[in-house]
């Protein structure tokens, strides 16, 4: 059974702006890791961390990740991730 995307966030650099979780973990200690090793360029990218998939997209020095199970896949992750850039950036 996969779990679908567990944990979602919006930052710059290191300052958190939002974040969701769908379930209690310690997604923000390893996530706040992650942000420090994102290049400061417009980039996407897929980390791997146990059983999950750490997807993010860095647009105008602001990222946009969010955590899924293994199972999940990246195609959906990613569009999530642009339709909360999309808006986001509208807001």
């Amino acid at each position: 059974m996969s779990l679908g995307i567990v944990y979602a966030l919006v930052a710059r650099g290191p300052l958190v702006l939002a974040e969701h979780s769908t379930t209690p973990t310690n997604f923000q200690q390893v996530t706040h890791a992650i942000l420090s090793k994102i290049p400061p360029n417009d980039s996407k990218l897929t980390y791997v961390y146990d059983r999950y998939l750490f997807h993010y997209i860095q647009a105008n020095n602001i990222v946009y990740l969010c955590i899924a199970d293994d199972k999940f896949g990246r195609r959906i992750p990613f569009a999530f991730l642009q339709d909360t850039i999309e808006r986001f950036v509208a807001a």
